[in-house]
């Protein structure tokens, strides 16, 4: 882990700065060692002050972990709410969002933190629930209410259960890049792979739902 190097604004400035400054050192800090390896201590002597320092930032250290995965999951909340999707066609809206995702998912940073949650999350389950919370869980409520604004909307395309709709797309967009990723190491897909990948899921997902509405219309498919 490289020393952090000193800032010196002040005023409010300075705070800002320093947050920012021990927060980027936590961020290396826990991808590198874990979460039950990484201490204030440890994080102090790369980036500078004391205990009442960082706690001043943050409460704990949960609550600085809370911090670096938002840190780390920060175009999730970009994606899902940062935009205003409302603003964007159904497969516009759903090529974005599943480009910013898998972009995101596939990425160093991401497979470093998800290792590290799924390796140490049965000893400290607060890491497991932040994680999902601050990032899956976004996500999944996101597109639940994108999907459920553009029902009827479009083409016929219908959804019923709006959340199981967010489930089936991320699904099927993220599962097998993220799988290979973190279990066998693959290299990230270019964005050009990605764009590719994502136009795919997207009008086969799109197809499926079309079809099941245009299905129960005719009375051909069982009410959910």
């Amino acid at each position: 882990m490289q020393q952090i190097q000193a800032i010196k604004p002040t005023g409010p400035a300075k705070t800002s700065a320093k947050r920012d400054a021990i927060l980027e050192a936590a961020v290396e800090l826990f991808l590198e060692v874990g979460y039950g390896a990484a201490s204030i201590n440890t994080l102090i002597a790369h980036v500078g002050g004391s205990k009442a320092t960082v706690y001043a930032h943050f409460e704990n250290k949960e609550r600085l972990f809370e911090a670096v995965v938002d840190e780390v999951l920060s175009e999730v909340s970009t994606a899902m709410s940062g935009i205003d999707l409302a603003g964007f066609g159904l497969r516009d809206g759903l090529q974005y969002v599943g480009e910013h995702l898998l972009h995101l998912v596939t990425s160093k940073r991401h497979i470093d933190l998800a290792r590290l949650v799924i390796a140490e999350a049965q000893r400290f389950p607060e890491i497991g629930r932040i994680y999902y919370d601050h990032g899956p869980a976004l996500a999944y409520k996101g597109l639940s209410v994108f999907l459920l604004e553009h029902s009827n909307g479009e083409g016929s395309f219908r959804v019923t259960d709006e959340d199981t709709a967010a489930a089936w797309f991320a699904s099927m967009l993220i599962h097998r890049s993220f799988l290979e990723r973190l279990c066998i190491g693959t290299e990230p897909p270019s964005s050009r792979q990605i764009e590719v990948k994502v136009e795919a899921v997207v009008t086969a997902f799109l197809d499926m739902y079309r079809l099941r509405a245009t299905m129960k219309s005719e009375g051909g498919y069982p009410c959910d």
